[in-house]
């Protein structure tokens, strides 16, 4: 993942820190840190900030947490904390009741499809796709933003050992 609106402009989790290094065969740009092969999805959603709710909200849930951490070539619509954020407090306060948990776990398992979903693969379409809890999604990749459900993805594409992930910035609430 290349992070060039970033500060300082990022690779993975490694700082840019020279870079247009002009060479014969093309450009370098100088990082941090030497780069790892990324670890599967829950791993990755450890190394940002951006996630923890999901992940404190998905960890207990044996069906979502093996899902996210075993199964291979998965897509994520991963919800921000932001967008957990903004969901009514009533709502919150639930579906995390532990008498709620298949809620919690039905809703969770809405945001992720059992294959990997390119972007790429979509654009100017719009299309739905079956989700692990057996509901469809739709899709709309028409325009930017991309839209799941009616939540924009607001980065694209994250690569995991085991699949994708697609920030998005609202919950994806499955029909009732």
């Amino acid at each position: 993942r290349v992070g060039g609106n970033e500060t300082p402009p990022r690779v993975n989790t490694s700082n840019i820190i020279i870079t247009d290094v002009m060479a014969s065969n093309g450009v370098i740009h100088a990082i941090d840190t030497v780069l790892s092969i990324p670890g599967n999805i829950v791993e990755q959603l450890q190394n940002s900030p951006n996630f923890s709710t999901l992940l404190s909200l998905a960890s207990p849930l044996s069906t979502v947490a093996s899902i996210l951490t075993n199964s291979a070539d998965v897509t994520l619509f991963a919800p921000s904390n932001a967008a957990f954020a903004s969901l009514p407090q009533a709502l919150v306060a639930n579906i995390t009741k532990p008498e709620n948990k298949d809620v919690l776990q039905y809703i969770l398992t809405y945001h992720v499809l059992g294959f990997k979903q390119k972007t790429q693969d979509i654009l100017g379409s719009r299309i739905t796709r079956v989700t692990a809890n057996g509901l469809s999604v739709p899709i709309d990749a028409r325009a930017e933003p991309i839209l799941v459900h009616q939540s924009a993805i607001t980065y694209a594409d994250g690569v995991s050992s085991n699949g994708l992930i697609h920030a998005v910035d609202r919950v994806l609430i499955p029909p009732c």
